[in-house]
């Protein structure tokens, strides 16, 4: 398979030839530490990512869009899509921050949690707001090439959401439902992230429309065995690895993790591996190519 059929696959539900891979950051440092210096220009940086991406296995190409919302599709995030799209075999994935990350930068945080403490009426605004313009941002990047939109939003911590679910349910999902509308009106697929405890919330954005779910984050008490019992068929899952082990761990330590991972995400379909929040620089590159063996074993295995 392809990495655009095996995450297709894995978003369908159907057994891939391996679990798919899918990293919401691959910082471009890591490209350049494989490559030994540092790029000329854009497109370069662009191809040391395609060809670092291309040796481990990793399957999503993620372009973070999240200037879209507030001035439009930006030339450069195009540009970036126009290339995962047209110059690799990689499954483009747009990131597009969603009402609560949008009433942030506007209020900061302060503002922003004494609002939803309150429960204001200015804040149902800002989300609608935002989601209008989502939709409209997910036209043309699903035009150039876009098959997911994940919609960055961390609306919970490790203690449980960061609102009252019940005002959540009626100021913030209902919007969110219209731009997971939205998105699927332009062919793409929706996904939503968010790190922190969701168990209060994983009903509610199953209900919105969307197709998968990231982070299912550990540390916060998310279990991925549980989602797959409980959503199996009904939610791709996506991440789980912890980011402290893979820059942490031992080699046996780092494999067992990977492992577990994998085996409680199963590789039936319904599943795409991943750290919970993204990779950063400092990750050794020879910890990625144990986990890309891991990933190849998964296959053969299955």
């Amino acid at each position: 398979m392809t990495p655009r059929e095996r995450v297709r696959a894995a978003l369908r539900h159907r057994p891939p030839d391996r679990v798919p891979w899918g990293e919401l950051v691959v910082p471009p440092a890591l490209a350049a530490a494989r490559a030994g210096r540092a790029p000329r220009d854009g497109l370069e940086r662009l191809v040391m990512q395609r060809e670092l991406q291309e040796e481990l296995g990793i399957d999503l190409a993620v372009v973070d869009a999240g200037g879209c919302l507030q001035q439009g599709v930006k030339a450069a995030a195009m540009r970036e899509v126009r290339f995962w799209a047209g110059e690799s075999d990689r499954f483009v994935v747009a990131l597009l921050p969603g009402g609560l990350s949008w009433a942030r930068d506007l209020l900061g945080w302060q503002e922003l949690f004494r609002q939803l403490a309150r429960q204001q009426a200015q804040l149902e605004e800002l989300f609608q707001q935002a989601h209008l313009a989502l939709a409209r941002a997910a036209g043309p990047l699903c035009a150039a090439g876009v098959e997911m939109v994940m919609v960055a939003d961390d609306i919970a911590h490790r203690q449980g959401p960061l609102a009252d679910p019940h005002y959540l349910r009626r100021a913030y999902f209902p919007s969110l439902a219209g731009a997971v509308a939205g998105v699927a009106s332009h062919g793409g697929t929706a996904a939503f992230h968010s790190e922190g405890d969701l168990t209060l919330l994983v009903e509610d954005i199953v209900a919105a429309g969307f197709s998968a779910l990231h982070s299912i984050e550990a540390a916060s008490g998310m279990s991925l065995a549980a989602l797959r019992r409980q959503y199996h068929g009904r939610l791709c899952l996506m991440g789980n690895l912890d980011l402290h082990v893979l820059l942490t761990a031992d080699g046996a330590e780092l494999e067992l993790a990977v492992r577990q991972v994998l085996a409680e995400g199963n590789g039936q379909g319904g599943f795409i591996f991943g750290t919970s929040g993204g990779l950063t620089a400092e990750v050794e590159l020879e910890r990625l190519r144990l986990v890309a063996r891991c990933l190849a074993e998964s296959g053969s295995r299955g």
